[in-house]
C-alpha cells in the first residue's frame, strides 16, 4: 500500500469543507471546518517550521509525541506561518492574530482556558476590558484576551476591644503582639495555604488538567490509498 501527499495546498477554494463529497467521498459532508480548536491528551512533537509542507505520516513509536501537522492538525502556540504553505487555515483566520509579509500567526492557547465569545449577550461583564488579538481593535472580536481577576466581594468581621486595643478592618491584635492579618487564606488550624494544599499568589482557579490545542488547517486528505 502506498501513500502519497496530495496537493491540497492547491485546493483554495473550499477552506470550510462545502462540496467536499464531490471530490472526495471519504470526507464526508459535516466534516469540522478549517479553524476549529480541539483538546489534544496526547504528546505532541515538535512543531515544524512555519513555512514547511506537512509531513506525509506522523511517527511510528507511542508515546513520543504525535506530528499533528501529518493528521491536518496544527498546535495553537502562536507561532508565524507561511500563508502559502496553509492557504486554507490563511483564508479562515487572516491576520487576526498578527502577521504580516506573507505570514500569519496562530492563535497561542498555551496556558489559557477557552470562553465563548460574547456575541450581545451580555454574559462578560468586563467585556470593554478584554485585549483584543493583534489583528483587531475591538475587545468583542474573537481572539480577544481577559486578565485573571477575583470577583468583588467583602468580608465582615467583628470588633472587639483587648485591654484597651480596638481591632478592625480585618485585622486581629492581642497585647503585645504584631496586628496579624486574617484575611490571607488558611486551613482550619490558622496555616496559609500554598500552591500545594490550595493556595495561590499568583491566580484564582478551578481543578484543571492540561492538553494541547489543536487547531485544523486542511479539509483536504493529506494522504490516499
Amino acid at each position: 500500500m502506498e501513500h502519497a501527499m496530495i496537493a491540497h495546498q492547491r485546493h483554495v477554494g473550499a477552506p470550510f469543507g462545502l462540496g467536499a463529497t464531490e471530490r472526495h467521498p471519504h470526507h464526508p459532508r459535516g466534516e469540522a471546518p478549517v479553524g476549529s480548536v480541539i483538546a489534544f491528551a496526547g504528546a505532541v512533537a515538535a512543531p515544524l517550521p512555519g513555512g514547511a509542507s506537512p509531513p506525509d505520516s506522523p511517527p511510528a513509536s507511542p508515546g513520543g509525541g504525535i506530528q499533528v501537522e501529518a493528521l491536518g492538525w496544527l498546535l495553537c502556540d502562536g507561532r508565524a506561518l507561511a500563508s502559502g504553505a496553509y492557504p486554507e487555515l490563511f483564508l479562515a483566520l487572516g491576520t487576526l492574530y498578527g502577521g504580516s509579509g506573507g505570514y500569519f500567526h496562530l492563535p497561542d492557547y498555551r496556558g489559557y482556558f477557552l470562553r465563548g465569545s460574547d456575541g450581545g449577550s451580555g454574559r462578560d461583564p468586563d467585556l470593554a476590558a478584554r485585549i483584543p488579538p493583534a489583528g483587531a481593535s475591538s475587545p468583542g472580536e474573537v481572539g480577544s484576551v481577559q486578565r485573571d481577576a477575583v470577583l468583588a466581594h467583602y468580608h465582615q468581621y467583628d470588633t472587639g476591644t483587648v485591654e484597651g486595643v480596638t481591632t478592625g478592618s480585618g485585622q486581629a491584635a492581642a497585647k503585645g503582639t504584631a496586628p496579624q492579618t486574617s484575611s490571607a487564606p488558611v486551613d482550619s488550624a490558622g496555616t496559609p495555604l500554598t500552591p500545594a494544599t490550595g493556595g495561590s499568589a499568583g491566580e484564582s482557579r478551578p481543578k484543571n488538567v492540561y492538553v494541547n490545542y489543536l487547531i485544523k488547517f486542511t479539509n483536504w486528505p493529506l494522504r490516499t490509498r
